[in-house]
């Protein structure tokens, strides 16, 4: 027979089995209705609780707490659940301590937290109060420390602390601070609401791990960071927030918080670590990376790494230590290379590969900004090369170098620390040909790149560089079918650029054709090859139906993948509405991109798709005759992309240059003049020879500005140096005769039209 003390451990497992069984029905029940909406979540709860009102209770209390996007809230409800009922918040008193409270501005399953006002000195502050019921002493001294600890911290983007004391209404004491009431959005919704760049909110996250790693440096670590415990201010200041479950990392102190130790989850789960979600060991400064890792792809995509909605927390533990997310370069091939990067490394589930501190994440941010090389991975001199045609596009201005740096990229990104010796076969392969086609361009003595070649050919010309390189991939990388057809596609596309169009169409059927076979027909990467292909065609004046027709059966098989990168659906949408506006169809066109740019604005925002689709509808806004409507879409556009964009990015250039046609059109040539001069610098900032239709479309509206003002030989002056780079570069080429035609435009405004154009 047992002794009292075997029956009391027996009754006392019985009881918490009892409550972990509350818990998982609780869950199991919440984690469907968080999927639900209005009567239909209702009904469903009803139907699932049946008759046991505590149970429904339970689960409405959760459902009024929840904050979508945060599944992790229900690991703090798992403690409680074996401790103590979590109940609804009670009404806000009318004063705690020595404030006055206005109102809750939020309640969650720790505490409450309040507006309120401070007599002396007089000012509006934010309090936080425990929940009752958790007031135990091991949390009454977690949050006395938290206070303490807290109180070290005086930084710009940390709001900060005031007071802390405790208040008793009867119940016994509840513990309370005072911290500075921060007035603003959280960061996810800030960003979205003002249509942040990609560099604006790379500039916040900078801001944001400079305070991490100041509180980290100061002892002090949040524990729960997540973009709801960040806003941004009115001067679009981050202010981190609720150092709420702060944990000191001093060794005198950590005695004091072993409530949050080991098999214990503190956080909230899409932004937990693996060693956090695992609860087996220490959590220490790294792991806070990794939250500011999983914000800053966020930030980026649009999303989370891991969607752990419905998911159980086990399941949601396992994909957060085990799954790897889609890379960011596969959701927006944009954000290839060196922010892929930081992103990776800023989240990577070994710890020891992480960025070893906020610091150093935010140092590799600022190289990036900077067009610096980051620490991230090894500075090759093909990365190097990168970044330098990046800071100083004067110095790397051929066609044919440009290619090479695609190469260059791919190379970089086939290349892994663990690589197998089949990729190691590959990466050799894949230098040899880089370093043939470099070998071309190093000549016994110094060349300036951005001169024609010389009478003795002391450097190729692009051309024969890039033809060389499209007859040596003919027989090579055989054993890797990809890498060849990227290549081809860099060709292609390169061929595209400088006017060589046979060529181009060439090198991009080879691109679809290898995908194909490999790939499949109904696979992302094919479907990108035969995007491009389309676009090709429909630019280059073949007949568009077929095109048109293919890009949208292109954008709806894209759309059926599960993994299918919203942009690649978008951009085939863009392509089939360029089909139907070339095809004479203005109406469908503005429809078809007004609905593009909607969710590329709601779904995207920053990304420059949004900037390619505003571009896309101004074009058909123009064509329809629209002008105002054109002027009035791309006024804002311009001045974002001017704050948003670099220099040398086309989008910010074809805004310029559409604006300025636009108010040409409406014969406001001085306005339109600064605009074309504009979009005319941009296009020398490549350091590229006169080789785009862009480049003659900007010469063309510049040289209507001038005519409209009366300075007809200004105009004729602009349009004949650009008629005899064409004749230069290009010699009898489709480009070369449009340019001339322009000159004899110019002629004939002039009552000159018997002049030769020579």
């Amino acid at each position: 027979m047992d002794g009292p003390g075997v029956a009391a451990a027996r009754a006392d497992a019985s009881d918490r089995a009892v409550k972990r069984e509350q818990f998982q029905r609780v869950a199991a029940i919440f984690e469907r209705a968080i999927g639900l909406e209005g009567p239909e979540r209702a009904a469903m709860v009803r139907q699932a609780c049946g008759d046991d009102d505590a149970l429904r209770d339970e689960v409405e209390s959760l459902l009024a707490q929840h904050r979508p996007g945060e599944p992790g809230q229900l690991e703090a409800v798992h403690r409680t659940t074996l401790d103590d009922p979590v109940t609804s918040p009670t009404p806000a008193p009318e004063f705690i301590g020595r404030y006055q409270v206005r109102r809750i501005i939020a309640a969650g399953a720790m505490g409450t937290v309040y507006e309120a006002v401070q007599d002396q000195p007089h000012r509006v502050v934010a309090l936080k109060t425990l929940r009752r019921g958790l007031s135990s002493p091991t949390m009454l001294r977690r949050f006395r420390h938290e206070a303490e600890f807290l109180g070290r911290l005086q930084h710009p983007n940390i709001a900060q602390i005031y007071d802390a004391a405790t208040h008793d209404e009867g119940a016994g004491a509840q513990p309370y601070f005072a911290m500075e009431y921060v007035e603003g959005r959280t960061l996810t919704e800030h960003a979205r609401a003002e249509r942040l760049g990609v560099r604006e909110r790379l500039e916040l996250l900078v801001k944001i791990s400079d305070a991490v790693s100041y509180a980290h440096g100061r002892g002090v670590i949040h524990r729960d960071l997540k973009p709801d415990n960040i806003l941004v201010d009115e001067h679009g200041e981050p202010r981190i927030l609720d150092f709420g479950i702060a944990r000191a990392t001093d060794a005198d102190l950590r005695m004091t918080t072993m409530e949050t130790g080991v098999g214990v989850l503190v956080g909230t789960l899409p932004y937990m670590s693996p060693e956090q979600v695992s609860g087996d060991g220490e959590t220490e400064p790294r792991s806070y990376v990794y939250a500011l890792g999983v914000m800053l792809y966020e930030l980026l995509a649009g999303r989370l790494p891991h969607d752990l909605r419905g998911k159980s927390i086990p399941e949601a533990t396992r994909i957060i230590r085990e799954d790897e997310p889609s890379s960011l370069g596969s959701l927006n091939r944009t954000f290839r290379g060196d922010l892929e990067t930081i992103v990776a490394k800023a989240s990577e589930k070994d710890a020891a590969r992480r960025y070893q501190s906020a610091a150093d994440l935010a140092g590799d941010l600022r190289h990036y900004l900077r067009n610096e090389p980051i620490v991230a991975r090894p500075a090759s001199s093909f990365y190097q090369l990168r970044k330098l045609s990046r800071r100083n596009p004067a110095l790397v201005g051929t066609v044919a170098l440009s290619f090479l740096l695609l190469v260059a990229g791919i190379l970089g990104t086939r290349w892994q620390l663990q690589a197998t010796r089949d990729e190691v076969a590959k990466f050799k392969e894949l230098n040899e040909f880089v370093m043939a086609t470099f070998a071309m361009l190093s000549p016994a003595s110094p060349v300036d790149p951005l001169e024609p070649p010389s009478a003795d050919g002391s450097l190729p010309a692009a051309e024969t560089l890039l033809v060389d390189a499209a007859h040596r991939l003919e027989t090579t990388f055989e054993r890797w079918p990809e890498t060849r057809a990227e290549l081809h596609l860099s060709l292609g596309l390169t061929f595209w650029g400088i006017g060589r169009f046979d060529d181009a169409r060439r090198q991009l059927e080879h691109a679809v054709r290898i995908r194909k076979q490999h790939l499949g027909a109904d696979n992302v990467g094919t479907y990108e090859a035969r995007m491009w292909l389309c676009q090709f065609r429909i630019r280059t004046g073949e007949p568009v139906s077929e095109p048109t027709q293919e890009a949208i059966d292109i954008a709806d098989g894209l759309q059926r993948l599960p993994t299918a990168p919203l942009p690649d659906v978008l951009k085939a949408r863009l392509i089939a509405c360029n089909g139907q506006l070339v095809s004479g169809d203005a109406e469908a066109a503005m429809r078809g991109v007004r609905d593009v740019l909607a969710t590329a604005r709601e779904e995207l925002p920053g990304d420059r798709l949004v900037f390619a689709a505003e571009r896309q509808l101004a074009f058909a806004y123009t064509v329809a005759g629209l002008h105002t409507e054109a002027e009035a879409l791309l006024r804002p556009a311009l001045e974002r992309a001017r704050r948003q964009l670099d220099a040398h990015d086309t989008h910010r250039r074809g805004l310029a240059l559409r604006l300025a046609v636009s108010l040409n059109h409406q014969q406001r040539h001085e306005e339109a003049l600064g605009l074309a001069q504009e979009a005319e610098d941009l296009g020398r900032i490549h350091a590229m020879p006169a080789l785009t239709q862009t480049d003659i479309r900007a010469t063309n509206a510049l040289a209507r500005s001038l005519n409209g003002l009366g300075r007809t030989d200004e105009a004729e002056d602009v349009l004949r140096k650009r008629a005899a780079e064409c004749r230069e570069h290009l010699g009898d080429h489709r480009y070369t005769i449009w340019a001339i035609s322009q000159v004899g435009w110019v002629l004939r405004q002039q009552k000159r039209g018997k002049e030769s154009v020579e």
